[in-house]
């Protein structure tokens, strides 16, 4: 993994830059602080986060916590991801069970290992082609049709040259995907695009 320069740490409160009360409390939490002792300088400590669960609305401030490696936000409530564009550090993400349709600012996130967004609006993968360190994409339930981009990024464009496995089952794939699934299996890469897998997904800690 490439080396990046760490943003400089300040000495100013936070005061309510996270504005989701549920996903503040959280973070507090996993800090091992009270929400009101919150500073910018704690959330440059966060590293990881599982705020599942919890009826986030909103990701608004989360970019404050700008090293986060890993992030679940899966089962909330939240539509708009676009304050995430700024944690270049992630590398795992869960939008599993969110109301999101746009993925695009995903594309901002180089370093991104995992990704998961099943049970969501999403139907526009495009974004994968931004992706160059992506081992594994997960969308059962979603709105994709098609597996073409994933098949143009990994054989035309090379842009997804570490993918390995694509959890595409459940989606209302059109009958030309079979093609794009029968060359990715034959590249070596682990694909499901029909009923759900044998065996559950659990995010790689």
């Amino acid at each position: 993994m490439r080396q990046m320069s760490r943003p400089r740490q300040t000495n100013l409160r936070e005061f309510g830059v996270i504005k989701d009360q549920m996903l503040k409390q959280r973070v507090a939490e996993a800090l091992g602080v009270r929400v009101e002792d919150l500073t910018v300088d704690l959330l440059l400590q966060l590293d990881g986060l599982d705020a599942s669960e919890l009826g986030i609305t909103t990701v608004a401030g989360l970019e404050r916590c700008c090293n986060l490696t890993i992030l679940s936000l899966q089962d909330n409530r939240i539509s708009d991801i676009s304050p995430l564009m700024t944690l270049k550090y992630l590398e795992v993400l869960s939008l599993n069970g969110n109301p999101i349709s746009d993925l695009s600012p995903v594309r901002a996130l180089t370093e991104l290992r995992d990704l998961y967004f099943g049970q969501t609006e999403v139907a526009d993968i495009s974004f994968v082609s931004a992706l160059p360190n992506l081992e594994l994409i997960s969308f059962p339930l979603s709105r994709v049709t098609s597996l073409v981009d994933l098949y143009f990024s990994h054989f035309i464009t090379k842009a997804t040259p570490r993918l390995k496995k694509v959890y595409a089952h459940n989606n209302d794939l059109g009958l030309g995907s079979n093609a794009f699934v029968a060359a990715l299996q034959q590249a070596g890469l682990e694909v499901w695009s029909g009923g759900c897998p044998k065996q559950g997904i659990t995010p790689r800690g």
